[in-house]
């Protein structure tokens, strides 16, 4: 019977354990003095509570007393503020991340920034349209060139809308007013097409295409293939106004497109991941130097590959030219 009894009592001590640690914990979420009162409190009931005939305190499960250990309240304060800490610190990350995006603006930059998101969501809309607009029309083109040609020179087709902390830090480094007004006379590139094709040849004729397209005014050609920027980029970078027809008007709303063969897709991903780690120098290699080294390299085997492409048509025009001779007479 006794040792039952002192089954009992363990048990219960157990069991009591668990909700003082508990509260004990929730008292230490509020920090190390409040834990210091908690362990106070305890032992004032530890020397009150009535003892057995050993001296020893009586095993009451009602009235039982276990002292908190520092990581059982570690672990029920960790318990209890693990989403408000999680929430605190991915807070805290988003502004650190947002500013050093912004290169840290200062607080005054950042409300303006506020204000202008709010008015950009009405202004954005027409952008939002002509890039669609632009994506339908290189589409079809491809679509009917896949027709004529037997081939799809598109190999995909990329569109975004610059950010609002972009639209903003632009404006700021050009030095004119961050307004909506602003934004639609200085930036052509608040809605982008970027246009990936398989060879140059491929390129430069989805420009002639977009010439042929009297409703499409042409505002800026940079040939960025014919000549490359000292860094090794690569493309041709076309600045078109689109007609955007509203309830009660049209504008033609400007969007910036990029064409670009899959090789100079390449190279360009990789070189705008490259310099954002900020090192000029890695073990000794001169990283600048080397990307564009790596782009003269892409540029001879691009022209290799437009002259097998050529040889390909070549023969192939004549075999179809062979094949409608022979046929003729039967006609």
């Amino acid at each position: 019977m006794q040792q039952a009894s002192a089954a009992e009592a363990s048990q219960g001590v157990s069991t009591c354990s668990k909700d003082h640690v508990a509260a004990a914990g929730a008292q230490g979420a509020a920090g190390s003095s409040a834990g210091m009162a908690v362990d106070a409190s305890l032992a004032e009931q530890a020397a009150g509570s009535p003892r057995g005939a050993d001296g020893a305190p009586a095993q009451d499960v009602d009235a039982c007393v276990v002292a908190p250990t520092p990581s059982s309240l570690k672990s029920a304060f960790d318990g209890a503020n693990e989403v408000g800490l999680k929430n605190v610190l991915l807070a805290d990350a988003v502004r650190g991340a947002r500013r050093k995006r912004e290169h840290a603006l200062s607080s005054e930059d950042l409300d303006r920034l506020d204000e202008m998101e709010s008015a950009l969501r009405a202004s954005m809309q027409k952008y939002q349209a002509a890039m669609r607009q632009m994506e339908v029309r290189f589409e079809i083109l491809d679509q009917e060139l896949s027709l004529r040609k037997n081939r799809n020179p598109i190999h995909h087709v990329e569109a975004r809308l610059k950010k609002p902390a972009s639209i903003y830090e632009k404006l700021l480094r050009y030095g004119v007013p961050t307004t909506i007004e602003s934004m639609e006379q200085h930036l052509m590139d608040v809605a982008g097409v970027r246009v990936i094709c398989s060879y140059i040849q491929d390129a430069y004729s989805l420009l002639d295409l977009l010439r042929m397209q009297d409703d499409l005014a042409i505002v800026e050609v940079k040939d960025y293939i014919a000549h490359p920027k000292p860094n090794g980029y690569r493309s041709l970078h076309v600045i078109v106004r689109i007609p955007v027809y509203f309830l009660e008007k049209k504008e033609m709303v400007p969007v910036e497109v990029q064409i670009r063969t899959i090789a100079m897709d390449f190279w360009a991903s990789l070189e705008h991941d490259l310099k954002y780690k900020a090192v000029h120098e890695i073990s000794g290699n001169d990283v600048a130097g080397e990307l564009k080294d790596c782009s003269r390299i892409i540029e001879e085997a691009e022209a290799r590959m437009q002259v097998l492409s050529l040889a390909l048509d070549a023969e192939d025009d004549g075999a179809q030219a062979l094949l409608a001779g022979e046929e003729a007479p039967e006609r």
